[in-house]
């Protein structure tokens, strides 16, 4: 029972979270925008930037939110790293795209 207990609360965590980096904050849509990107295909901030029109700053700051919360993860070091979607935005993403 304990372990049900867990998953659930898990996953009511997990809800919240995703409700207010995509629905619920003015950056959201951005953030909406990359990480359905990055389900395409791994790319660096460069790359995000020119494909979704946005400023490379912009993306830097949406990529740097989402990797603190754990939706993303990073491939490689310094310029060229890749984002990739986390295991945890994974198994969530009927969420993001029902």
């Amino acid at each position: 029972m304990a372990i049900w207990v867990a998953l659930w609360l898990e996953d009511r965590d997990a809800r919240r979270l995703i409700q207010f980096l995509f629905y619920a904050t003015r950056g959201g849509q951005t953030r909406l925008a990359i990480v359905k990107a990055l389900n395409e295909r791994p790319m660096n901030a460069n790359e995000i930037a020119k494909s979704l029109g946005l400023d490379y700053k912009t993306v830097k700051h949406h990529l740097e939110v989402l990797m603190r919360h754990g939706l993303l993860e990073r491939v490689g070091d310094g310029y060229g790293c890749v984002y990739i979607p986390s295991q945890l935005l994974k198994r969530y993403w009927s969420l993001i795209e029902p």
